[in-house]
C-alpha cells in the first residue's frame, strides 16, 4: 500500500504483508509513560518523543509528561487543563465549538478549521496522527498525555512546527480489576467515568472504559430557557492487548459524541469606522451597539438570533503491534482508521440584533498506515528508527451564513461548500549515535522526505430573500467529474514536496544532569481556501517552514537536602511562509475566511519547569515560559503591516502548584491537598491587529482536598474547587474588527464547586 500508489478510503483493506505483521506482533513498546523509583527516590516519568519508551531526564527533546495519576488527583477534564501544568502551550475553542480546541505551541496555533487547513501542532492518540477529530473527552483511564515542544519534522512528520501533543490510553493487563468514579458540582454538572479489565489469556487483557459528562451551562441567552457553555459528551473505549514471547499487538477502538448548545460568544469590540456613513448595515449596527449596552451590567448573559447547537460524533479503531525479530532489531506498524462528522450553528455576535450567524455541517474520514524498523547497532553503541508513512483524508465542509440576517428569515445569505482529499506519503530515519568517551554523550539526526498532495473542490452561492442562486466561483466550468453542476463548482489540486530534518549532540556531564544543542526543521503542508469565491482566493497557499535552534539543560537529583527535578529550554525559531487566516467581506457581504502566507518571522522563547521536595510528601511546582514572536515581512495588498502582533501568542505564562500529603489518619486514610495557580498574560486576538482587541490577562487559582485510602480501603473522597477567585476571565472570540466591525469574546468557567469519590476494584489501586 505505501508509496505504492493511491489508496482509497472506501476500501479500507491493508495489504497481507502488514495483516501478516499486524496478527503475529503484539506490541510491547506502545507509546505509554511509566513510572518507577530511581535511586535518588525521585519518580521516574517513561516518555516516548523519539518513538521509544525513554526516561524524560534522559531525552534531548523539550517535554512536558502528565502521568495518568496527575489527571486524576488535579481533576484534568481536558486538554484545556493541561495548560496548567504546561509552558508556552495554548489552548481555545475553534469557531465557538466546546468540544474542539485549536492548540498553540511556541507561539504557533491553528486558528481555523475544517479539512482545507492543518494544525501546526499534531495530535496522537495512541500513536494515531489525527488531522481533526476532537478528543477534548479522552481525558480518562489514561496513562499519560506528553506535550513535545519544538519541530518534530522528522519522527512525527508534517504539521508539527510547533511540537506534538501525545495522548496514551491505559494500557490493559493480565490483572482483574478497575475503578468506578463519580463526581457532582454546582453549579449543575456531574460526571461519570469508569473501567474495567479483563484477563484474556496468561498475558493478554481486556479493558473497557467510558466516560459521561454533564454541565448545564453557566452562561443565560436573554428570552430563553437554555444555557450556553454547556456540556454534553459521552465517551467509550475498548482495548485488546495479547502479549507472546517476541510479539505484541494492541487494538483500540474508541467512541465520543456530544450534543450541547455551544460555547458563548460576548460582544467585545466594536470597529466605529464600520459601517461606512449612511450604509444600509448603519440600523443593524446600531442596535448591536444598544443591545451590547444592555448586555454589559448582566452576569455572563448573551443574545442570540437563533438557538445555536454543536454536535458530533467520532469514532476509530487502531491497531498497534510489533515483532522482536532479533534482540537488536524490532518491527512495528500503526495502522488506524477514523470517522467524524459534527454540525453547528453559531451566533457570533451575541447580541439579539441579526449581525452574523453560520450554520456549518462537515464530515471527515482518514486511513493512516505506519511501518517502523527499529534496531541497535556497533554493541548497541547506535540506536537507530526508520519507517514509512501513508496518510489520506476525504470530507467536506457545508456551510451557511449571513450578515444581517436571522436564520429563520427570507433574506439574502451565502452558501459555501467545498469537499477536499488529502494525501500524504513520507519516509524516515533518525539514528543516535553514543560517543566513545568517558562521558556519557551522543550526536543524534534525522530525516524525512514527504510528498503531499491536496485536491480541493470550490462550490459556493449566494441566495436572495426569493430563494434565487447567484454562483460565486470565478473560473468554475459548466460540469465536474463529469456532470452538469452550472458554472458553481471548480476542482483544483496540487502537489507539496519537503524534506525536513534534525541534528543535535548531548552530554550528561555529571549523574543525573543532561545538556544538548538542536536544530531542527518542520513544515506545515500547504493548501487551498475553500472558501474561496474568486481567481486569486482560489490560488493555493505554500508550505510554512520553521527552522528551530535550541539550547537545554536537564537535572534529575538533588539541591542541597531537596530532591529536585529541573529543565531549561532556549530557543530561536526562523519562520517562513506564515500561514494566516484572515476574515474579510466577500462581494455579496458575507465572511470569508481565506488563507495567505505572511512572509517571514521570528520566534525567541524560554521554558522553564521546577519541581522540588523541600520535605518528604511535599512537593512544590514552578513553570514559566516567555515567548517573543515578531514578523519579519508582513505585507497585505501592497501594505508593510509587519509591526503586527501574533495573534493567540502571550509573552508571558506561568504557574505553580503545591502537591501535599498533609496528614496520615491512618486507618481513616491519607488526606492529601493540591493546589494548582496559572497566569497567562495578554495577547492579541486579531492577525491584523486593532486597536483594544487585546485578551487581558488572567490569573485562574485550583484546588482539592483528597482522603486516600479512606476508612482502610482504597476509595479516595474529594472535594474540589475550579477557579476559586470566580475569576471573569477571557479565553479568545472571533474577531472580525478590521474587516466586518466587531469582535466577540469567549470565557472561562466561573467557580465550580464538586465532591467526588473514586472506588477501585480487584488488582487496581
Amino acid at each position: 500500500m505505501f508509496m505504492g500508489g493511491t489508496m482509497q478510503i472506501r476500501n479500507t483493506a491493508l495489504p497481507s504483508a502488514v495483516c501478516v505483521i499486524s496478527l503475529l506482533a503484539m506490541d510491547a513498546h506502545a507509546q505509554t509513560t511509566e513510572t518507577t523509583n530511581s535511586s535518588t527516590g525521585l519518580e521516574e516519568v517513561m516518555v516516548t518523543a523519539r518513538r521509544k519508551s525513554e526516561r524524560i531526564e534522559e531525552v534531548p527533546v523539550a517535554i512536558t509528561a502528565v502521568t495518568g495519576d496527575m489527571i486524576e488527583n488535579r481533576n484534568l477534564r481536558t486538554l484545556a487543563d493541561i495548560q496548567a501544568l504546561t509552558p508556552s502551550l495554548t489552548l481555545t475553542t475553534t469557531n465557538s465549538k466546546g468540544a474542539q480546541s485549536s492548540i498553540g505551541l511556541r507561539g504557533q496555533r491553528q486558528s481555523g478549521s475544517g479539512i482545507q487547513v492543518d494544525p501546526s501542532v499534531g495530535t496522537y492518540f495512541n500513536d494515531v496522527y489525527l488531522a481533526r477529530a476532537s478528543i477534548d473527552t479522552s481525558l480518562y483511564d489514561l496513562e499519560s498525555v506528553q506535550v513535545v515542544k519544538g519541530p518534530q519534522g522528522t519522527l512525527f512528520g508534517r504539521n508539527t512546527t510547533g511540537g506534538a501533543v501525545l495522548v496514551n490510553s491505559r494500557r490493559p493487563t493480565p490483572d482483574f480489576g478497575g475503578y468506578v468514579r463519580a463526581q457532582a458540582e454546582d453549579p449543575e454538572g456531574h460526571t461519570l467515568e469508569g473501567a474495567i479489565n479483563v484477563p484474556v489469556g496468561a498475558e493478554g487483557g481486556l479493558r473497557l472504559s467510558g466516560i459521561r459528562q454533564y454541565a448545564k451551562g453557566y452562561t443565560d441567552v436573554l428570552g430563553a430557557s437554555y444555557k450556553l457553555d454547556d456540556r454534553d459528551r459521552f465517551g467509550l473505549r475498548t482495548s485488546l492487548a495479547l502479549n507472546a514471547d517476541k510479539a505484541n499487538t494492541l487494538f483500540v477502538v474508541d467512541y465520543f459524541k456530544y450534543q450541547e448548545n455551544g460555547v458563548a460568544s460576548f460582544p467585545y469590540i466594536r470597529n466605529s469606522a464600520l459601517p461606512a456613513a449612511g450604509a444600509s448595515t448603519a440600523p443593524v449596527y446600531a442596535a448591536f451597539d444598544q443591545q451590547r449596552a444592555l448586555q454589559a451590567p448582566l452576569d455572563r448573559t448573551v443574545g442570540t438570533t437563533a438557538k445555536p447547537y454543536s454536535r458530533g460524533k467520532i469514532w476509530g479503531i487502531s491497531n498497534t503491534s510489533t515483532f522482536d525479530v532479533t534482540d537488536n532489531i524490532t518491527l512495528k506498524n500503526i495502522a488506524a482508521y477514523r470517522h467524524g462528522r459534527s454540525s453547528d450553528l453559531n451566533d457570533f455576535d451575541g447580541t439579539t440584533a441579526p449581525v452574523l450567524w453560520t450554520e456549518v455541517y462537515t464530515k471527515q474520514d482518514q486511513v493512516s498506515e505506519e511501518f517502523q524498523v527499529q534496531g541497535k547497532s556497533f554493541g548497541e553503541a547506535l540506536d537507530w528508527i526508520a519507517g514509512l508513512y501513508y496518510f489520506t483524508e476525504e470530507g467536506y465542509d457545508h456551510g451557511g451564513s449571513a450578515l444581517f440576517a436571522s436564520p429563520t428569515a427570507t433574506l439574502a445569505r451565502s452558501q459555501n461548500w467545498f469537499s477536499a482529499v488529502n494525501e500524504s506519503r513520507s519516509a524516515f530515519a533518525h539514528a543516535a549515535y553514543k560517543l566513545p568517551m568517558s562521558l556519557t554523550a551522543h550526536i543524534f539526526g534525522g530525516v524525512r522526505v514527504t510528498e503531499d498532495k491536496r485536491q480541493m473542490s470550490f462550490e459556493s452561492h449566494a441566495l436572495s430573500a426569493t430563494g434565487n442562486r447567484t454562483c460565486n466561483v470565478v473560473g468554475a466550468p459548466a460540469t465536474l467529474f463529469g456532470y452538469a453542476v452550472g458554472p458553481c463548482a471548480l476542482k483544483k489540486e496540487k502537489t507539496f514536496n519537503s524534506t525536513t530534518w534534525d541534528v543535535g549532540a548531548d552530554v550528561e556531564w555529571v549523574d543525573g544532569l543532561l545538556n544538548y544543542v538542536t536544530v531542527s526543521r518542520g513544515f506545515r503542508t500547504g493548501g487551498f481556501n475553500g472558501r474561496a469565491t474568486n481567481l486569486t482566493s482560489q490560488q493555493p497557499y505554500e508550505p510554512e517552514n520553521v527552522t528551530n535552534y535550541e539550547v537545554g539543560l536537564k537535572y534529575s537529583g538533588s539541591l542541597g537536602s531537596m530532591r529536585t527535578i529541573a529543565n531549561l529550554a532556549v530557543y530561536h525559531s526562523e519562520y517562513d511562509d506564515i500561514q494566516a487566516n484572515l476574515i474579510v467581506a466577500a462581494p455579496n457581504g458575507a465572511p470569508v475566511s481565506t488563507i495567505i502566507n505572511a512572509a517571514k518571522g521570528k520566534i525567541d522563547g524560554l521554558e522553564l519547569e521546577l519541581t522540588v521536595y523541600p520535605i518528604d510528601k511535599l512537593g512544590i511546582g514552578l513553570f514559566y515560559s516567555y515567548l517573543d514572536a515578531s514578523y519579519s515581512e508582513f505585507e497585505q495588498l501592497g501594505q508593510d503591516i509587519s509591526n503586527n502582533k501574533f495573534a493567540g501568542v502571550p509573552k508571558h505564562q506561568g504557574g505553580a502548584s503545591v502537591d501535599w500529603s498533609i496528614v496520615d489518619l491512618g486507618n481513616s486514610g491519607l488526606l492529601n491537598l493540591n493546589v494548582a495557580y496559572r497566569y497567562s498574560g495578554e495577547f492579541q486576538n486579531e492577525p491584523i491587529n486593532f486597536p483594544g482587541n487585546v485578551n487581558p490577562a488572567f490569573s485562574v487559582v485550583d484546588a482539592s482536598l483528597q482522603l486516600r485510602q479512606a476508612f482502610g480501603t482504597g476509595m479516595t473522597l474529594e472535594i474540589y474547587g475550579k477557579n476559586l477567585a470566580d475569576e471573569d476571565y477571557q479565553t479568545g472570540g472571533f474577531s472580525v474588527a478590521s474587516s466586518l466591525g466587531f469582535a466577540s469574546s469567549t470565557r472561562g468557567t466561573p467557580r465550580i464547586v464538586g465532591v467526588g469519590v473514586r472506588m477501585p476494584f480487584g488488582s487496581e489501586r
